[in-house]
């Protein structure tokens, strides 16, 4: 009689020692896993010439970087859906207001590098208010892209971010005065802490008129990606003699024949 009490004493321990164990793990599971399986979502982009790229997103994610693919002197201006819905623009940040709301599927469409409106605002300094450029005291002049100031800059960025090793040709301009003698001017183009070009006059013209000075320097567009759009336009002055400049200018244009 013993025994068989003490067996179903064993027993009912046994019993109850599976069910406090069972009940332990589904408590220790976490609590939004299953939440963030439901909130899952894979979003396809079609780009030109049939090339896809699939990006997963979750709940709670705002944006998805998509990638810049494109062919050469062409630039994204969209992802759409199939009712030509927009769903991001130059940037290719697709924004998840709702990560249920967003198509499986969008398209890439494209259009041809357009920075005329570059022309229209022209990256100057010194419009007609001349600075002087002395021997310890040189200038710098600073110019970066930034489409949270200039919205139509998405369209540089994305044209260097879908064309990166198309040639990129930048042109700096200016008006200059000095002494005609005993003299020396130079100016660097910098782009990432590189100099990619200069102009140095030893003997300028007259000290009473301006003459105007041109010199180019050709990089590839991933070169001002990696310097995160900027660039330096650096005046100096040899000798003691002060120059002046002014109407100082940096024009871009692309060139796609030796794009990779």
């Amino acid at each position: 009689m013993r025994l068989s009490k003490i067996l179903t004493l064993l027993l009912s321990s046994m019993i109850l020692f599976s069910s406090l164990t069972a009940c332990s793990v589904l408590s220790n599971k976490p609590s939004g896993e299953g939440a963030k399986e439901s909130g899952e979502k894979t979003i396809t982009v079609n780009y030109y010439e049939s090339k896809t790229k699939t990006y997963t997103v979750t709940s709670g994610q705002k944006t998805v970087p998509t990638d810049f693919i494109a062919p050469k002197g062409k630039v994204i201006k969209g992802l759409y859906d199939e009712l030509d819905v927009q769903y991001a623009d130059y940037d290719c940040i697709i924004d998840l207001k709702n990560v249920s709301s967003i198509p499986s599927t969008l398209t890439a469409k494209y259009e041809d590098v357009n920075i005329s409106y570059l022309d229209d605002d022209p990256f100057m300094t010194y419009d007609e208010d001349p600075k002087t450029v002395k021997i310890y005291n040189d200038l710098k002049a600073k110019w970066e892209f930034n489409p949270a100031q200039y919205p139509n800059d998405k369209k540089m960025i994305a044209a260097c971010l879908c064309n990166p090793y198309a040639d990129l040709t930048i042109t700096v301009s200016f008006y200059g005065k000095g002494q005609p003698k005993d003299n020396t001017f130079t100016s660097q183009l910098i782009v990432c802490n590189e100099t990619v070009g200069s102009l140095k006059k030893d003997v300028f013209d007259s000290a009473n008129s301006y003459t105007k000075y041109t010199y180019t320097a050709t990089i590839k567009a991933k070169q001002l990606t990696n310097g995160e759009y900027k660039v330096t336009v650096k005046s100096s002055a040899g000798n003691y003699s002060e120059y002046m400049i002014k109407n100082l200018r940096v024009d871009f244009s692309f060139s796609f024949e030796t794009q990779e």
